[in-house]
């Protein structure tokens, strides 16, 4: 039986857990626009976390040994079914910029295969929109400036250093009249303690001035 195949390039990353993550989950929401009868996806991770090469027979056990790991590509393999008979291969491996077409779709059937290339970009309209793809947060701190950018926070109140400095203002201006105050008292007690002195004084020196007398 003869083979039909095609290299493509789906622009997502191949650097992190996520990455992978949103390679099956893309292909996932890609095989539904195909309303197979009956889809079922068997898949394949392989992958090296620092020196260990791990393999996950099932995404949801990728997800559990991956999670919180820095996760490294070797290879990941779906196979698309339906019912039983498998209609697609598609294999992924490291994305590169010398060779970002990194997915291989493979199945018997031209026809299948053009029908599946046909809504790739449906697919990546559906799934990459605006309103459902989630943003990139990128942060940069500057000193004391913070800059956000890419992102789609809506509700919250990020004053970056704004924030920061009416908070910093109000304990300083605590603080200076605090100082104000314990400065005055010291002054005002210190008067008291030296007027005191000099009354005493004065009445010591009466009293001898009486006795002398």
């Amino acid at each position: 039986m003869g083979s039909y195949s095609i290299h493509i390039d789906l622009g997502i990353p191949t650097d992190t857990r996520e990455d992978l993550i949103q390679y099956y989950e893309f292909i996932d929401a890609w095989s539904d626009l195909l309303n197979l009868n009956n889809k079922k996806i068997e898949a394949n991770f392989q992958y090296d976390i620092g020196d260990i090469t791990c393999t996950s027979d099932t995404f949801e056990e990728f997800k559990s040994e991956s999670l919180g790991q820095q996760t490294d590509l070797v290879n990941m393999t779906l196979h698309i079914y339906d019912g039983d008979k498998k209609i697609y291969y598609i294999s992924i491996n490291n994305r590169h910029k010398s060779s970002p077409k990194n997915v291989y779709i493979s199945c018997d059937s031209r026809q299948a295969l053009s029908k599946f290339s046909d809504c790739m970009e449906e697919a990546k309209e559906k799934i990459f929109s605006q309103g459902n793809k989630p943003q990139i947060i990128e942060q940069h701190f500057h000193g004391d400036q913070i800059n956000i950018t890419d992102s789609q926070i809506s509700g919250s109140n990020i004053g970056g250093t704004l924030n920061t400095l009416q908070t910093q203002n109000k304990t300083e201006q605590k603080s200076n009249a605090a100082n104000i105050m314990e400065t005055i008292i010291a002054n005002v007690t210190s008067n008291a303690i030296w007027y005191v002195i000099c009354i005493a004084v004065a009445a010591i020196l009466a009293y001898m001035g009486v006795q002398n007398s």
